[in-house]
């Protein structure tokens, strides 16, 4: 599993090979702002019915939005939610790994 922002999903449906991402991660979990930046925003483009129709593409929500005030405003909304959303991740998975 890995969390992306736009730019792979993008890039590899521009040389239709998707399919690179999930074989090398099985699951891609993308934010909502990543989504909508590929849905709805690339309507008909390279990666937009992949998106919205793929199982192993899941987009997900960002819980902690006042993370996304400390990162640099040069970063595209989708960019910093896909960080702010690796980071909750990261620490769901530590959180995990010490109640054990």
């Amino acid at each position: 599993m890995i969390v992306s922002d736009s730019g792979p999903i993008i890039a590899f449906s521009r040389v239709g090979r998707l399919d690179i991402l999930k074989r090398l991660f099985g699951h891609v979990i993308i934010p909502d702002a990543v989504y909508e930046e590929l849905v709805v925003m690339r309507k008909g483009r390279p990666g937009e019915p992949e998106v919205r129709q793929s199982e192993w593409i899941q987009r997900r929500s960002v819980r902690n939005r006042e993370r996304m005030d400390r990162f640099s405003q040069s970063l595209h909304e989708g960019e910093r939610d896909a960080i702010s959303f690796a980071r909750e991740l990261a620490g769901a998975v530590a959180h995990r790994r010490t109640m054990r």
